[in-house]
């Protein structure tokens, strides 16, 4: 089971509708590092940002013990999607004002052929420390889960 699955069930009751009457505010709280993207999405978002020449956006100071788990492509002071015309299937789908099971139902879609990756590892061989801890998480769910 993917690992977005476990954090989904760790999360269930913390998934706040921030939607205005229903559509989406860009507030940004859904706006993960970490997503799960096909091969084709990741081809597809590495010709557009150089294409459109997207920098990396950071969203917390650069402290020796703090990371930065929000997308990379979130600008947040005109809080829209850097990438929102090639963005990646699950963030076309998502909005939070869905059911738990419909946001489910998505992410299982998704993960279906896609794997959950840091997007900042992806795109900006940033935040190796970050990467690190990701796959160490995952090895853990995988190993609970085979038990």
């Amino acid at each position: 089971m993917p690992i977005t699955n476990n954090l989904t069930e760790a999360i269930k009751s913390n998934v706040t509708n921030f939607t205005c009457n229903g559509k989406c505010s860009n507030c940004g709280q859904c706006c993960s590092d970490f997503l799960p993207v096909s091969e084709s999405e990741i081809i597809r978002i590495k010709k557009y940002i150089k294409q459109k020449g997207i920098k990396e956006s950071k969203h917390m100071p650069i402290i020796s013990n703090t990371m930065d788990f929000t997308c990379p492509f979130r600008d947040n002071e005109n809080k829209k999607c850097l990438i929102y015309e090639v963005r990646p299937e699950i963030c076309r789908r998502f909005i939070c004002s869905k059911s738990m099971p419909e946001i489910e139902d998505a992410k299982k879609l998704c993960e279906k052929t896609r794997e959950t990756v840091s997007m900042r590892n992806i795109f900006f061989d940033g935040e190796p420390l970050q990467f690190i801890l990701f796959k160490i998480a995952k090895k853990l769910v995988l190993e609970k889960e085979s038990k």
